[in-house]
């Protein structure tokens, strides 16, 4: 039976696909049934669909990445304060500026405006644009904060001032005290759309700086589920880059804890805190 044009290439490609190296196989009962006619018409329009095919997945393949292939080179964090500059409300858009701003600083291709310049930008001017040109970067992080009476709302803009445009946004209607307790998920969240503006070497720095976090804010807590939690993620980090003096230097940290508090003891984790600790001083001797 007849099954149109189009499949008669495919029949053909099968066919031919049985040929080995060695020229063996020609001859041979094909895998699928060769249709009992092909035309030369049924080819082109073959030759025609696959082309057209080629042609439109290249054109979506162009559309899909047009926005990553504009990676950002330079950024300012700038708390922008709505209302009023100080309070509560001006501590929280700072220390979540402060934590951005520290975080991206340790990505190696990307220049990050100082902290004073930033801050002092966003207290006299709102307009990205503008800001961006004062500092000479690429790309606004702009938080900003309107205070309520119990509560604030935060609002996150990355914008591309380059191109006067607008990349994310979203804001957090929260109490106060929630709002501290969610930064860390205001901060995975900012992370997870710069990743998609970043190069592959500053998505991997990110990657580790953001488990290197994790695991130092669960150390912080000193409780022994949190502090064993901390040592996977600064080993999931090492796993990443053997050579991150915090990640070691923490990971040293949290074995300490555990038998300082009784969690572990001293001969179980004490080697693995001293090799940990003895490598992050060889690579970064400021940490002695």
């Amino acid at each position: 039976t007849y099954h149109g044009p189009g499949q008669a290439v495919v029949y053909l490609l099968l066919d031919l696909s049985q040929v080995r190296p060695d020229g063996s196989g020609m001859g041979e009962a094909p895998m699928v049934p060769v249709p009992r006619r092909v035309t030369w018409r049924g080819v082109g329009t073959a030759i025609l669909t696959l082309a057209a095919g080629a042609v439109l997945g290249g054109m979506a393949t162009v559309w899909l990445l047009r926005d990553r292939l504009d990676v950002i080179d330079s950024i300012a964090v700038v708390p922008h304060l709505s209302g009023v500059a100080s309070g509560e409300s001006g501590k929280l858009a700072e220390a979540l500026a402060t934590s951005l701003h520290n975080s991206l600083t340790q990505l190696p291709n990307v220049r990050v405006a100082p902290r004073q310049h930033a801050f002092a930008a966003g207290s006299s001017q709102s307009d990205p644009q503008a800001i961006a040109a004062h500092l000479g970067v690429h790309a606004v992080l702009l938080i900003g904060v309107e205070p309520g009476s119990n509560s604030a709302a935060v609002d996150l803009q990355l914008v591309d001032a380059e191109h006067g445009t607008a990349l994310w946004g979203k804001e957090y209607q929260r109490s106060l005290g929630e709002i501290e307790l969610a930064r860390e998920t205001i901060s995975d969240e900012v992370w997870n759309e710069l990743r998609l503006r970043l190069n592959a070497e500053d998505r991997q720095a990110l990657e580790v700086f953001q488990l290197y976090q994790r695991g130092r804010n669960l150390a912080e807590r000193r409780r022994e589920a949190d502090l064993r939690r901390a040592i996977e993620l600064y080993d999931q980090a090492l796993v990443r880059d053997r050579t991150h003096p915090h990640s070691l230097a923490g990971k040293a940290q949290a074995l300490n804890l555990l038998q300082a508090y009784g969690f572990a003891e001293p001969e179980e984790v004490y080697p693995q805190a001293k090799a940990a600790a003895q490598r992050a001083i060889a690579i970064d001797d400021s940490l002695a």
